[in-house]
């Protein structure tokens, strides 16, 4: 968690140039599909950018099951961290990576574990802001190396409402 709070600053701080209206922005989103699995909720930052070039980061939440083997609530949680960079100004071609963490329950020799995995991730898509950069509509593919083991192929549809800009 630490390294993705470095990131963030670096990016905020490092990157120059004027942008536009979406310069500093955090935007509440949905995703269905992707990289949270089967949909998930998150917040989308972004920073400062050079011209028509914008890096964007999204930490998001999502949940495949809520629970575990015993049926009791034990959710496993999903969470994708994406880094990306928008090209254009309000029709945006969209190219990222993505770090996804998956925390799960298992039964393992008669004891209850939680266990973690990471899989990395890429995106490329298609997103569209309406004429007052309040919101966002993105559709896009995003395959994902599971568990560093297998490819897996997700297409991803998203919604995102500006909620401040700093």
């Amino acid at each position: 968690m630490k390294k993705v709070l470095y990131v963030l600053l670096f990016l905020n701080y490092t990157t120059f140039g004027h942008g536009n209206d979406l310069t500093r922005s955090f935007f509440a989103s949905v995703e269905a599909g992707g990289h949270g699995g089967y949909g998930s909720a998150g917040l989308t930052y972004l920073p400062k950018g050079i011209g028509w070039i914008k890096p964007t980061i999204r930490v998001g939440l999502s949940s495949y099951s809520l629970r575990d083997y015993e049926y009791k609530m034990n959710p496993s949680v999903i969470l994708p961290i994406d880094l990306n960079f928008d090209l254009g100004d309000r029709h945006i071609f969209q190219i990222g990576a993505s770090n996804t963490y998956v925390f799960t329950v298992n039964y393992e020799r008669g004891i209850k574990k939680r266990t973690a995995s990471e899989s990395l991730g890429f995106k490329v898509g298609y997103k569209l802001y309406n004429q007052s950069y309040e919101r966002y509509w993105a559709l896009g593919f995003s395959p994902i190396y599971q568990n560093n083991d297998f490819l897996r192929s997700w297409y991803y549809v998203g919604l995102g409402f500006k909620i401040a800009q700093l």
